[in-house]
């Protein structure tokens, strides 16, 4: 799954493609975890809206969460904002932010509307300045 990142005013601009599976996700986290000291906060924008397949089980999405622990842990703030047009991402995306809710400080949220993702990122990052 090729992915790209781009910081754009202090966020995180995360666009993945092609299939999302465990190696994939696990890489993108360990380039998250690179970003330290280019950003203060971690406020990311995920758009899986170029997604052709998710290969992930249950397991995969707990593991996940217990990994992005360490994103969580790096930052002041951590709040990702999921980009989730179809069923199935939207689906995978909201049992990642019920998972995340129990084991991390990571506030995660997923969206269908692009603009109501990154609206909500820019209202977060505005009231936490």
């Amino acid at each position: 799954m090729p992915g790209e990142i781009e910081i754009i005013e202090g966020i995180i601009h995360t666009k993945l493609t092609g299939e999302l599976n465990f190696d994939a996700i696990l890489a993108h986290l360990n380039e998250l975890l690179e970003l330290e000291g280019q950003v203060d906060d971690h406020y990311e924008f995920m758009d899986l809206a170029e997604v052709e397949s998710i290969n992930l089980s249950s397991e995969d999405i707990t593991q996940f969460s217990k990994i992005g622990k360490q994103v969580g842990d790096t930052y002041n703030k951590s709040i990702l904002a999921i980009y989730a047009p179809s069923n199935l991402a939207f689906g995978i995306g909201r049992m990642f932010e019920i998972i995340s809710e129990s084991i991390h400080v990571t506030q995660v949220e997923v969206f269908r509307k692009r603009d109501d993702a990154l609206e909500f990122l820019s209202k977060v990052k505005l009231a936490n300045q």
